[in-house]
Formats: structure tokens, C-alpha cells, sequence
């Protein structure tokens, strides 16, 4: 059993979960929804405006208010220059191409003790 629990603190312990866990709210947020929008699509990359469109519709569903585009742009700028994901210039706006450069189950395992995200991540 001892194994099992230094196996999940490690896990916790990596570079991207930790991260990812103590990362703002709305970091998190883009994250979980830039997971969502590349799994609707399909592909490993979307544009920025494909994830505000997620994001307003999760704020919608959440009544949560929506933020603006340049709030959502500034979100993935940050991110953007923490590396954890790839963006195209901004100069290109909505149609700029953003890919997660994190493994998928690093989210997961970072946002999973949240039960804000929980009710994210199941609807």
C-alpha cells in the first residue's frame, strides 16, 4: 500500500501537474477546455476561437460569466509563454492555432481533487 501512495505523490509531484494545480482558476479553465475543444475536434490542434466558443458555451451551461475575447487571448498568451501550450502569432486573433505541448493526463491528474473541475470535466 505504501507503494501505491508514493506512486500517486509522484505523480502530484511532476513538473506539469504541479503546475497545473497551482496555476489561477481561469489557467485552469482554458486547459480543461482546450483538452475539450482538440477531443471534439478530433485533431491535435484548434483555433483560439474554437475554445472561446467551448468556453462560452461551459459558462452558459455553469451560469458563470463569460469573459471577453481579449481576457481569453491574455489567458493563452500566459500559457503560451509557460509552455504548456503551442500558439501560433497572435497577430492571426480567433483563427490562431493552439495545441496543448503537456500530456492530456497531466490535467486530469492535477485538476481530479478539485470538485469545481470534476463538474466541469463530466459535463
Amino acid at each position: 500500500m505504501m507503494v501505491i501512495d508514493r506512486a500517486a505523490k509522484e505523480m502530484y509531484a511532476s513538473g506539469n501537474v504541479a503546475f497545473i494545480h497551482n496555476a489561477p482558476l481561469q489557467q485552469k479553465v482554458f486547459l480543461l477546455l482546450l483538452r475539450a475543444a482538440i477531443r471534439k475536434a478530433g485533431i491535435p490542434e484548434v483555433s483560439l476561437g474554437d475554445v472561446t466558443f467551448v468556453r462560452r458555451q461551459l459558462c452558459q451551461l455553469h451560469e458563470l460569466a463569460i469573459p471577453s475575447y481579449d481576457q481569453v487571448a491574455r489567458i493563452c498568451s500566459q500559457l503560451g509563454a509557460t509552455r504548456c501550450i503551442l500558439t501560433e502569432s497572435s497577430i492571426l486573433d480567433v483563427h490562431q492555432q493552439v495545441c496543448l505541448d503537456i500530456a492530456e493526463d497531466d490535467i486530469t491528474v492535477a485538476l481530479r481533487p478539485d470538485p469545481f473541475f470534476q463538474k466541469i470535466a463530466t459535463s
